[in-house]
């Protein structure tokens, strides 16, 4: 059987302060798919987490028919600029997730993460989730062991970025 290959992507990426609800379903799509089962979430739960963040900021990489194959999403949490991203199995490895980290670290002086940092979650298809933290170092990101978070939904620590200079 012929391996798929994934629809091209833009790796323009697009930014905006809000997204439609095709996007919005897009992105629910791929936190369901992409993230721990740990941390599903239900068309209202996904919306509520949208809007209790005030001074967002989206920021997308579509495919050729226009769906969400990326998604990072800034928002102010602690007097911090935080960050969430999503990049769809398909297209890891194929410089979208480095596009988004890019356009984040373009408009901010600082970037504030969490990220799994185990490799023991399952995703909702049962394949493994498996950390992302080599890519955040490789982005510049600093990891900080003395922030995690344990029990509950999530076993995680956070990251940092700082702009230079």
């Amino acid at each position: 059987m012929p391996e798929k290959t994934p629809d091209r992507v833009d790796l323009d990426v697009k930014r905006s302060t809000g997204i439609t609800a095709a996007q919005t379903s897009d992105i629910l799509d791929l936190w369901n798919a992409e993230f721990s089962v740990q941390i599903q979430m239900s068309p209202e739960s996904f919306q509520a987490f949208l809007e209790k963040e005030s001074g967002t900021r989206h920021y997308m990489c579509l495919n050729e028919t226009g769906r969400v194959t990326g998604w990072a999403f800034l928002f102010p949490r602690d007097g911090e600029t935080w960050f969430t991203i999503l990049v769809s199995r398909d297209h890891q490895g194929s410089g979208i997730g480095s596009a988004l980290i890019r356009a984040l670290q373009a408009d901010a002086h600082e970037l504030s993460g969490s990220v799994i940092d185990h490799d023991r979650d399952i995703r909702a298809d049962r394949s493994p989730y498996l950390s992302p933290m080599s890519f955040y170092l490789q982005m510049g990101f600093t990891l900080h062991p003395e922030s995690r978070w344990e029990g509950g939904q999530i076993s995680a620590v956070k990251i940092r970025w700082t702009a230079a200079g």
